[in-house]
């Protein structure tokens, strides 16, 4: 049976059964990666552009905690030495203490500015995949940015936040992360 009368239908028609199914299944497989790949960009655009509204409205809330009269607890340069150190600890695969080394931080915040100062400090960030987490981000290059809830969100288990939240709240802080 003659598939076409071209030199791939030739090519067709002369190659074995079991290549033919090679084709087919290497065609899927490349149509599945193209197409997730595609659905994490999008999703991806659509996760920075919330983060950004998220960073945005953090420093909107600050500029209101500062002109009701509550201020920030330290230099600028402390709040982005902090947001620097939980990048260093949460970027690919989470080092081990990372929730020491989070607590520690949150620990020293006095109040809700102080908060909004580490979130406004850290801003958006690419998060590098993990490779026992994402591995299909890590070969894909998927790097995603987001904003400090965002990072917690995917690298931190409900109970880790948990505990960051409760450190928030034992210093009388009505902030949690979510």
């Amino acid at each position: 049976m003659a598939i076409g009368k071209g030199k791939f239908g030739q090519f067709l028609e002369e190659t074995p059964a079991w290549a033919k199914g090679l084709l087919a299944v290497g065609g899927l497989v490349v149509i599945a990666v193209g197409g997730f790949t595609a659905y994490k960009a999008i999703k991806n655009a659509a996760n920075a552009k919330q983060s950004k509204q998220n960073v945005d409205n953090a420093t909107q809330d600050l500029q209101k905690l500062v002109a009701g009269g509550v201020q920030p607890s330290y230099l600028g340069s402390q709040y982005s030495s902090w947001a620097d150190n939980i990048y260093t600890v949460l970027n690919g695969c989470p080092s081990s203490g990372y929730i020491d080394t989070l607590k520690g931080i949150f620990n020293q915040m006095k109040n809700a500015a102080d908060v909004l100062q580490v979130v406004t400090a850290f801003g958006v960030r690419p998060l590098s995949a993990c490779w026992y987490i994402e591995p299909v981000d890590l070969v894909l290059g998927n790097t995603p940015k987001a904003d400090l809830a965002g990072w917690f969100t995917q690298q931190l288990s409900s109970s880790d936040l948990a505990e960051i939240n409760q450190v928030l709240a034992s210093n009388n802080i009505n902030y949690s992360f979510q």
